[in-house]
């Protein structure tokens, strides 16, 4: 078996081989493992780096498929040259290793995932929160998470609709509760009406840190994410 596919985690399995996940564009998310990879020796080690855009083989192995030959075709290395960069990238193959199924193939995120290593590869070191921002609300809608902000998730009204400066997010429920329903014992995190374009992307606000999509990523992977309170450390 032959595909394409982005080596987004690895893991040592003994002294010389790891197990390798990979993103690819034939059958979504698979784990594969790397014989003999951290031997000094080893060809195929910096062809499997971290965020490689690869070619490779696998054949059948007693507990996982076994990685027979794989050829790097991108590096991305003004992502790895960048920590940043870096950081801000392994939030979305963090968030992926999480909640994403094995052997699902997904057009659209495998054109996303490529699509965000190009734009990051490229971005300026102060436009890096700003991409970050975007490609988090576009993340949510790639895999079906994006939350429902036209009509209050409770009474169907429109949210934007009456002078309350605030509205409710309700990760719980999925969407935006309006002002009434959440007076009325509705539990959300409390937002103003014009934070609300973060959650699609189309904010024309500076990117800030600790947004509301951090809030709501959170909750849809059912913990703290890691790489985030470190990419606030690092980011300008």
């Amino acid at each position: 078996m032959r595909t394409k596919a982005i080596v987004i985690k690895k893991q040592q399995a003994n002294e010389y081989d790891q197990i390798v996940t990979l993103y690819s564009e034939d059958y979504g998310t698979m784990r594969a493992m790397a014989r003999g990879v951290c031997k000094p020796t080893s060809v195929q080690s910096m062809h499997l780096e971290l965020l490689n855009t690869v070619e490779f083989e696998v054949i059948h192995g007693k507990s996982m498929p076994i990685i027979s030959s794989a050829v790097m075709s991108h590096q991305h290395l003004n992502i790895k040259e960048s920590l940043p960069k870096l950081v801000a990238v392994q939030f979305f193959t963090e968030v992926l290793d999480k909640i994403a199924f094995e052997n699902e193939k997904d057009a659209h995120l495998w054109e996303f995932l490529n699509t965000m290593l190009v734009d990051f590869d490229d971005v300026s070191s102060d436009g890096i929160l700003p991409l970050f921002r975007k490609h988090q609300a576009g993340f949510l809608k790639v895999l079906g998470y994006a939350p429902q902000i036209e009509r209050c998730v409770v009474c169907s009204t429109d949210p934007m609709v009456g002078t309350e400066r605030m509205i409710a997010l309700s990760t719980e429920l999925g969407g935006v509760m309006c002002a009434d329903c959440f007076l009325a014992g509705g539990q959300g995190v409390l937002l103003e009406k014009n934070d609300l374009n973060s959650l699609i992307g189309t904010s024309l606000a500076p990117a800030t840190k600790h947004s509301t999509l951090d809030t709501f990523f959170e909750y849809t992977v059912g913990r703290k994410i890691s790489s985030l309170g470190f990419l606030y450390q690092v980011i300008k």
